[in-house]
């Protein structure tokens, strides 16, 4: 009975100590939060966006197309920082479970807005930030 106990307080041990992120994949609304709280650090007030979850990497393709089609047509220079950036975040999602929050901004009718479109890259397993495109990209 004692070995029984022993074994028994052990699994509880080691559930308790596991994050829950660990046990548990990462729910819709905890990937919002975290992407949230990344937008914050750019000066961005989530409330004054729309925020959708892309589960397969459908925006970042579109994203990166657009961004090739740039560097083909009008880099003028900025070529291989664009290549090094489209780089850097193919790296960062290889091999992972990847959910980009794509933010747009609400623009009133009648108004245009430069830099009005974001994506947080997060690794769902983990439950951290992989790259973010700021508004500002």
């Amino acid at each position: 009975m004692v070995p029984l106990l022993g074994f028994l307080a052990m699994i509880l041990g080691w559930i308790v100590s596991v994050p829950a992120c660990a046990i548990a994949e990462l729910s819709d609304r905890q990937a919002i939060a975290i992407a949230n709280k990344e937008m914050e650090k750019f000066d961005v007030d989530p409330s004054g966006w729309t925020v959708r979850l892309d589960k397969d990497r459908h925006e970042w393709q579109r994203t990166r197309e657009s961004w090739e089609r740039w560097v083909e047509t009008e880099a003028r220079g900025r070529t291989a920082d664009t290549k090094a950036r489209i780089e850097e975040i193919e790296t960062v999602m290889k091999g992972k479970e990847v959910w980009l929050a794509v933010y747009n901004r609400i623009v009133p009718p009648g108004q245009r807005v430069r830099h009005s479109h974001a994506i947080v890259f997060l690794d769902v397993k983990a439950a951290n930030i992989l790259a973010v495109i700021n508004p500002e990209e």
